[in-house]
């Protein structure tokens, strides 16, 4: 079966899983979604960058650090950000102390407790933001835009790459992407947006046949479309250093679960400021 078919055959039955889970379940049933999300995330990411010191799954840098992403979607749910702000703030208070107490014998325990942190900030703590989307106004369209925004845009990237691909982007760090799949992500992007904002205004806004300034909407896929090919690039030069293709083999023809929402990762806190500070002002 050729990777496209695999792509495709992937996407046409996650797709709809998706949209039902964020239609459909209930607050608590969509933090628990996203919590498995992000553990099965945060795995893959430890295996990434602890490739030279591989772990037990129940060492104490992975049970520390699922512990601590439950801790946080599930504070996302009713929005206590000061719980979120102890979690991760205690992540890093005690991968430091278990430093202290191992630096004598290994001294790339202080590069190991940064890689753990990271790992909290750039799974966990932005994926709650998904959690916080939803449960605001008009939220669940609010999700389905974002995942159209990101994975339509990353087709259109894959694809604009593939046929018309002639410039490397940064073959230092990922020898597949072009200038010509960027700019085809980000006109992709634009395009998806537009099209909601002139046929479907409500399903985003929320407020049916009134359209947002064209400028401000542009704006904003604009900036969506630049941050998520730079999760992409993010992760990319993660595994570039680990000396690995994917992250994981989870979805056929997508790689692991990382792979598949790198680029979502940077774009969430994005469409949240957006949607809480641009649109709403």
């Amino acid at each position: 079966m050729s990777m496209h078919l695999k792509r495709w055959l992937t996407a046409l039955v996650a797709g709809p899983l998706v949209v039902a889970i964020i239609y459909a379940s209930s607050d608590l049933f969509f933090a628990s979604f996203i919590c498995i999300v992000s553990i099965l995330a945060l795995y893959e990411y430890y295996s990434i960058v602890f490739a030279d010191h591989p772990d037990s799954v129940f060492s104490i840098t992975y049970v520390s650090g699922f512990v601590a992403a439950c801790v946080i979607v599930f504070a996302a749910m009713p929005g206590r950000f000061d719980i979120i702000c102890l979690a991760t703030s205690g992540m890093l208070i005690f991968a430091g102390a278990c430093s202290l107490v191992g630096y004598r014998t290994d001294a790339s325990l202080f590069d190991r407790v940064l890689k753990q942190v990271l790992g909290i900030v750039y799974i966990p703590l932005t994926l709650s933001f998904i959690v916080v989307i939803r449960n605001g106004h008009n939220g669940s369209n609010w999700v389905l835009l974002l995942f159209f925004l990101v994975f339509l845009g990353d087709t259109g990237a894959f694809y604009s790459g593939r046929f018309f691909g002639r410039h490397k982007l940064l073959p230092m760090v990922s020898p597949g992407k072009t200038v010509e799949g960027a700019a085809g992500g980000m006109l992709a992007t634009v395009l998806v947006g537009s099209v909601i904002n002139f046929f479907f205004p409500a399903l985003p806004w929320g407020m049916a046949m009134k359209r947002l300034p064209w400028m401000t909407t542009l704006m904003f896929f604009v900036v969506v479309s630049i941050v998520s090919q730079a999760g992409d690039l993010f992760e990319s030069t993660m595994k570039r250093d680990a000396g690995i293709k994917d992250s994981g083999a989870i979805f056929p023809g997508h790689g692991g679960i990382l792979d598949r929402i790198d680029a979502l990762l940077f774009a969430i806190p994005v469409v949240y400021l957006f949607k809480e500070y641009v649109f709403a002002a």
